[in-house]
């Protein structure tokens, strides 16, 4: 009777022993999953698409389109006083994007007179795979023609979209 009271003091240790390694173990692998851009949450360092910033427009004479950037999509553009409210749709979700808007500042000869601007977008090399729309603001006041009261901006070449700016 005492063999049988030590073999079953004996199991009972094993499995108890059994079971709390092999709960070390799920904790191990709960607490350290390994980042993936499939999986990825997006970083506390991305901002908030939902935040607008009054952004400035860069000017540049010797500025020349580059002809592509990194992909977005401009959804809607609308001029609010002296700002361009645009409506951008990229992918990404892990990083934070950067967009800059660009002028050379040359009129073209025309009634109004008529003004490219060139949106570019950074994505720092954000391979994960979220939808992000995110509004962006832009301050016009340096895109004013002195000679006049209203410019039509075309944004990245496409006169379709381009939008009558009176101030």
């Amino acid at each position: 009777m005492r063999i049988y009271l030590v073999i079953l003091t004996l199991i009972s240790i094993v499995i108890g022993l059994t079971f709390s390694a092999c709960k070390k173990k799920k904790e191990v692998a709960v607490d350290t999953p390994k980042p993936t851009p499939e999986n990825a949450q997006p970083a506390a360092a991305v901002k908030d698409p939902n935040e607008i910033k009054l952004l400035p427009i860069q000017i540049n004479s010797e500025y020349a389109w580059p002809g592509s950037t990194d992909p977005f999509e401009i959804l809607s553009s609308e001029i609010k006083g002296d700002m361009l409210v645009l409506e951008v749709q990229y992918g990404g979700g892990c990083q934070e994007h950067d967009f800059t808007m660009t002028t050379n500042m040359m009129w073209m000869k025309s009634m109004p007179p008529q003004l490219n601007l060139y949106l570019e977008h950074e994505n720092h090399d954000d391979n994960c795979r979220a939808l992000i729309t995110q509004k962006l603001a832009f301050d016009l006041s340096a895109c004013r023609y002195e000679n006049g009261n209203v410019v039509v901006l075309i944004i990245n070449g496409d006169r379709d979209k381009s939008k009558r700016y009176q101030y």
